[in-house]
């Protein structure tokens, strides 16, 4: 924005009388200067000058675009992408996909030029029962997984170590008394020392072996 562009359209402020001046942006895509919002809300409540949307003092961004109903049009569709836009892999067909995709179009559309509302209530009611639903499947598989661990525990399987060295001595006592005590934490897990000294003994046996390779010349 140039300095001539930048003006406040309720007090005519401009950039070039105040280059301090700063344009805030409401839901209803009508820009006002911060002196004018703070003016406007002096007495707790306040409507829009140019429409009857009611406004709320933290619903005033920072102005990022010159246009102001570009401005809108881009708060609209972040607000509405973010509540009930879902990725492709959520419908069964690329057509449902697409269908879905029209939906958010028609409603952005119709939000940021105050057009039909009725027929854009149905649609933002059908997008949020899809979201609820899609959010109700999730719930329930996560109960199901849950539920699916607390039904069959988790149990550690020991892995066998293929090494070429010798064969691994059994483990008795000894190697027992010699290794730490596991934690309650470690346990519950399914880690035992017979896990570790399984592991060290197949690592240092491994080690013993040597194999043999013939040197040819040519």
């Amino acid at each position: 924005m140039s300095y001539d562009d930048v003006e406040c359209p309720r007090c005519k402020t401009t950039k070039y009388r105040n280059p301090r001046l700063k344009l805030m942006v409401n839901v209803c895509g009508h820009a006002l200067c911060e002196g004018c919002i703070e003016l406007m809300f002096a007495t707790g409540v306040a409507k829009c000058y140019q429409c009857p949307t009611p406004l709320k003092r933290y619903n005033y961004k920072p102005q990022v675009f010159q246009d102001s109903q570009v401005e809108k049009v881009t708060n609209v569709a972040k607000e509405i992408q973010s509540k009930y836009k879902r990725s492709q892999d959520k419908f069964p067909t690329l057509r449902a996909y697409n269908d879905h995709l029209e939906k958010l179009e028609t409603v952005i559309y119709n939000l940021a030029n105050d057009l039909d509302p009725d027929e854009t209530n149905i649609l933002i009611e059908e997008l949020r029962r899809e979201a609820t639903e899609q959010s109700n499947h999730v719930m329930l598989d996560f109960q199901r997984k849950q539920q699916k661990v607390k039904d069959a525990p988790y149990h550690h399987k020991i892995e066998s170590y293929v090494t070429e060295g010798p064969s691994l001595p059994e483990i008795s006592e000894n190697y027992l008394r010699a290794s730490r005590t596991c934690s309650a934490r470690e346990i519950a897990g399914g880690y035992t020392a017979h896990i570790a000294i399984t592991k060290a003994l197949s690592e240092a046996f491994s080690g013993l072996f040597t194999r043999q390779s013939k040197i040819e010349s040519y």
